[in-house]
């Protein structure tokens, strides 16, 4: 009987040892990854720094290179020279430490990509990541390639720096691809709209006026270019002043999409354009997109979106969720081809075929449920509404079109959506595309910075 009793309690305290050991390397591991975050945050302090004293910022940087060009100018040779091997010497020290800021910057991120990646429990260690930074009172969470930057009314932002925005290369000029694809649907007689989509950009309480936003995020370039190319595009920063007011509510607090509220509200003007300047004949639009036409699914705190799942739900709250059903009969066919190239089809009602409740039913807020709409972005895909008249139109795609071409599938007849991201080299080209399906339209619906010439 007593050796009974030893055997039990050993197995016990074995047992209290494996959970002591396995809860002990949770915390090493915590610790390692927090850790590393740590440094690059270091890092990025560091380097933001040095730029905010240096010639970071453009027009500051400007100011003082007139500033040194004029006193150059002035100064006697000897002088000059001194000046160019201090200035030599101090480029060289900034390149030194860039480098080693660049190598530190990857080490952590190929640590980071394995722990997303392959450590089970990994969504865990990044809400906790965030948590030790909010407690701390941290405002920026470095993450591979970028920083996440929070505002004191819980608006999470992506920054390659702190206060630099990330922004296109070039801002100037949009690519020259829009000007020929103008001239080649024109001889054949093809309508051509550019649907200038937005995301959420630096934080918005920091630009002085819409002015200034317009200006920062490059929608006046190309508003203006377009125009000069006799190109049609819809502004949807109007049109959304007009309909929806407040900048803030147009996105997401934790993505960097707009919010599918915002695109809804966008929708009778959007197709009150059509049926105006291209000849359309679809059912009024402000009778259409009526609220009371439709079913609202309401969810708060229920969605973690794209850059909220680089800080984890601590480090800022998840966003309320709301999509949108026809409250009227209908009916789809769906045909998609996914990114490995197979194919999917779906028949039935709009919420048969176009909601996608795999990104809904999941009570973790981490799941995309942006993607509620077509499930996924796809390299084609096409819908039929079997109960709409006429409209043929070929939509050019990012990911913030998903929840605009829902809406538009209510008014189409048919609808091919076409993603470049994911189709590869020996696909179609889009004159091939063009001539093989031959639409009423060509839209293009993409971000600001896919217009730009990179």
């Amino acid at each position: 009987m007593t050796q009974n009793t030893h055997a039990v309690k050993d197995e016990g305290l074995t047992g209290i040892r494996r959970l002591r050991g396995f809860i002990a390397a949770l915390f090493i591991i915590l610790l390692i990854f927090i850790g590393t975050g740590t440094l690059v945050n270091i890092a990025v302090i560091f380097k933001t720094r040095r730029a905010e004293f240096g010639a970071g910022h453009d027009m500051l940087g400007k100011a003082m290179q007139q500033q040194n060009q004029e006193e150059s100018s002035e100064r006697p040779d000897d002088i000059k020279t001194a000046d160019s091997k201090d200035n030599r010497s101090s480029r060289i020290a900034d390149s030194k430490i860039s480098r080693l800021l660049s190598r530190i910057h990857s080490y952590t991120a190929v640590i980071e990509k394995q722990f997303r990646q392959k450590l089970i429990g990994s969504q865990m260690f990044v809400d906790e990541y965030g948590r030790f930074f909010r407690f701390i009172g941290r405002k920026t969470i470095a993450t591979p390639n970028h920083s996440v930057l929070r505002t004191d009314q819980e608006f999470i932002y992506l920054t390659r720096f702190p206060f630099e925005c990330e922004l296109p290369p070039n801002r100037e000029q949009i690519e020259p691809f829009f000007g020929e694809l103008k001239t080649y649907l024109d001889e054949r007689q093809i309508k051509f709209l550019c649907m200038v989509t937005l995301t959420k950009a630096y934080p918005l309480s920091f630009y002085k006026s819409d002015e200034d936003y317009r200006e920062n995020i490059g929608l006046n370039n190309i508003c203006s270019e377009l125009k000069k190319l006799g190109i049609d595009y819809f502004d949807c920063f109007a049109e959304l002043k007009n309909s929806c007011g407040d900048k803030e509510q147009w996105f997401y607090r934790t993505d960097h999409h707009w919010n599918i509220e915002s695109v809804f509200k966008l929708m009778p003007a959007l197709v009150d354009r059509l049926n105006q300047d291209f000849g359309f004949q679809f059912p009024s639009p402000d009778e259409l997109y009526r609220e009371q036409n439709f079913k609202s699914f309401q969810f708060p705190k229920f969605f973690l979106g794209s850059i909220g799942r680089k800080v984890g739900k601590y480090f800022v709250p998840a966003d309320d969720f709301t999509y949108y059903i026809p409250d009227f009969p209908t009916d789809f066919h769906l045909d998609i081809v996914t990114t490995d190239y197979q194919r999917q089809c779906r028949e039935g009602s709009f919420e048969e075929t176009i909601v996608f409740d795999k990104w809904i039913k999941p009570k973790n807020v981490w799941k995309n449920r942006y993607a509620v709409y077509w499930g996924d972005d796809y390299p084609e895909c096409d819908i039929l509404n079997k109960d709409a008249v006429s409209g043929r139109a070929l939509v050019v795609k990012d990911s913030s079109s998903l929840p605009v071409t829902a809406f538009l599938s209510l008014v189409f007849k048919e609808i091919k959506m076409v993603d470049f991201r994911f189709r590869k080299e020996d696909d179609k080209t889009l004159y091939q595309i063009i001539d093989d399906y031959v639409p009423d339209i060509v839209i293009i619906v993409q971000n600001t910075n896919c217009y730009f010439k990179q």
